[in-house]
């Protein structure tokens, strides 16, 4: 199961993503760094995560997710610069993640 990543523009979706199990297990399973990362901690709960971030807050995680890259291993990094990537396209003023 991946988290959900709905892109939006004034208010109309306009891309789909994911996090994918793996990523997340290594950003929170398989270390304890991201505690200290505000925003990417409101995704640690796999099944409770329903997070709708503006675009300061979707700058902050694609830097919280950049500083995360130390902890993680090279399959995850790469999956990490591809979500970066994607939330960091001005394109998007908001995004919904979300479990299932």
């Amino acid at each position: 199961m991946a988290l959900d990543v709905l892109l939006y523009k004034k208010g109309t979706l306009v891309h789909k993503d994911h996090i994918s199990e793996s990523l997340h297990d290594a950003l929170f399973k398989k270390n304890k760094n991201w505690g200290s990362y505000l925003t990417l901690r409101k995704l640690q709960d796999y099944y409770r995560t329903d997070v709708r971030l503006n675009r300061r807050q979707m700058d902050e995680l694609v830097s919280e997710l950049e500083q995360m890259k130390i902890f993680v291993d090279n399959q995850a990094a790469e999956q990490i610069d591809q979500l970066k990537d994607v939330l960091s396209r001005s394109t998007y003023d908001e995004a919904w993640i979300g479990g299932d």
